[in-house]
């Protein structure tokens, strides 16, 4: 049984001046990857000792369970997208880091990357996670590049939510309970502590429509004046 999905053998992304090429351990990047990527907080979550941390992540990179693309621009290594977690034609987790400090400006490349996914890898969706003290992550992920809590569309349907939206018009509720919802609780150590996690995804469908994420509500829903809901489950 094949535990990933095969990418093709033309698995090369590009958009604009940069070029996501399959990662080839062969060509000796891994350890220059992994010392690169070590910096970046959200990709280990557990307690891992610094020294640790370029190991954890070049075992991660070389995993075949796993696939991985390095980036490029010109002659520069710049970066690297990994998925994990793979259930092939369902679903993948994906990961990405980029040395020169420029997100923004691979929003175009992860946006052809996540297109490459639904088409040619052919996953129903693909996920991601983020520890909650990530805001500027977690923002990213929804304003660029449109990921959605998990169950965000399927609260918004619900009758006492609909009920809530009624008494605070324009107030995206569903999504701030989604947020709240949507989490791995204690799966995050960073500093001395545990941390949520929040789990997003996009899907195949929603990818194609483009339609934005709504933004986070600054509140939770509003409180009943009495100690009983009109609305029943």
């Amino acid at each position: 049984m094949t535990a990933l999905a095969e990418p093709p053998a033309e698995s090369v992304v590009a958009a604009g001046k940069y070029l996501a090429v399959l990662f080839d351990p062969t060509r000796g990047w891994g350890e220059y990857v992994a010392k690169l990527a070590a910096k970046y907080p959200h990709w280990i979550s557990s307690p891992t000792a610094p020294e640790d941390r370029e190991r954890v992540l070049f075992g991660m990179v070389t995993n075949p369970m796993h696939l991985a693309w390095e980036v490029w621009k010109d002659a520069e290594l710049v970066g690297i997208i990994l998925l994990t977690d793979i259930s092939p034609l369902v679903d993948a987790r994906m990961h990405f880091a980029f040395f020169d400090g420029n997100l923004i400006g691979k929003t175009g490349l992860l946006r052809r990357f996540l297109a490459y996914c639904f088409t040619d890898l052919r996953f129903q969706r693909i996920s991601v996670q983020a520890p909650v003290f990530s805001t500027i992550m977690l923002s990213y992920y929804r304003r660029k590049l449109r990921f959605r809590y998990e169950g965000e569309l399927a609260t918004k349907k619900h009758q006492i939510v609909a009920q809530w939206r009624r008494q605070s018009p324009g107030e995206n509720v569903n999504v701030w309970i989604a947020s709240v919802g949507s989490r791995r609780e204690r799966a995050h150590w960073h500093e001395g502590q545990w941390h949520d996690v929040l789990c997003l995804r996009i899907t195949a469908p929603e990818f194609n429509q483009g339609d934005p994420c709504p933004p986070l509500p600054s509140s939770p829903p509003p409180q009943e004046s009495s100690g009983r809901s009109s609305a029943t489950t």
